[in-house]
């Protein structure tokens, strides 16, 4: 457990130097704009391998990674993760049409089997990052007062804690530290943004969707494999952000 702190530590300091190198990179070249955004994260897990057990009859089987007690509850309906989002950013123009804004951003990705339908039961999968985005912005509109863009890039994401959330019937919420979550992810994005200048200040809204590619779940050095493959599982989904630029 110790090891394992220590190696979150290490990524946290890795993403805000490489976050800071960017920033200080280009904010010295023409003009340029730091800013926060806060709002929300819809998540869930996408797959993109067969069945791991073709004789269970279920799309997908979780419990290798987040243990038996998610056998039957994932025959649920696998529901979306709304959690909160927070990122600070600095937005450099290169030309008229064109900026480059790189950010730093703390994000809790997952999903969840909850329902309430027949029984109370609370099952949530919780995976926090720091992330670290950078972003190609174009320009759409630009009047006065008011700018519209549409932006594309990648992210890295540097895992800090991942848990489980469990209850059945009356029982208290347990959380439950998952050590099979992989340390890092890393994937694309596309999204759209306003901004509008109200008397001095600038206001931003901001839409973006997210696809990773790296497989979140490794089997646990205290695990047994009992499937010789098994579901290549990834994080998908959106965010939708209210911001303030200085």
């Amino acid at each position: 457990m110790k090891k394992a702190n220590n190696i979150n530590v290490l990524q946290l300091r890795i993403g805000v130097f490489i976050m800071s190198l960017v920033i200080f990179s280009i904010q010295g070249r023409g003009e340029g704009h730091f800013g926060i955004k806060i709002g929300s994260a819809i998540s869930n897990f996408y797959y993109t391998a067969a069945n791991s057990d073709p004789d269970s009859g279920l799309e997908i089987d979780l419990s290798p990674y987040l243990g038996y007690d998610i056998k039957w509850v994932q025959l649920a309906p696998q529901k979306a993760l709304f959690s909160p989002y927070i990122s600070i950013y600095y937005d450099k123009k290169l030309t008229d049409k064109f900026s480059l804004k790189p950010e730093l951003s703390f994000v809790r990705k997952g999903l969840s089997f909850s329902q309430t339908k027949y029984e109370r039961i609370i099952y949530i999968v919780e995976i926090t990052f720091i992330e670290i985005p950078l972003s190609l912005i174009y320009k759409l509109y630009q009047g006065r007062r008011a700018v519209s863009e549409i932006y594309f890039g990648g992210y890295g994401a540097f895992k800090v804690d991942s848990v489980k959330k469990v209850a059945y019937h009356d029982s208290s919420i347990e959380r439950i530290k998952i050590n099979s979550v992989n340390n890092f992810d890393w994937g694309i994005h596309l999204g759209a943004g306003y901004k509008r200048r109200i008397l001095t200040k600038t206001l931003t809204f901001d839409i973006r969707i997210f696809l990773g590619f790296n497989d979140i779940f490794s089997f646990p050095d205290s695990g047994i494999q009992k499937f010789s493959s098994t579901q290549k599982t990834k994080i998908t989904g959106a965010y939708l952000t209210l911001g303030y630029e200085l």
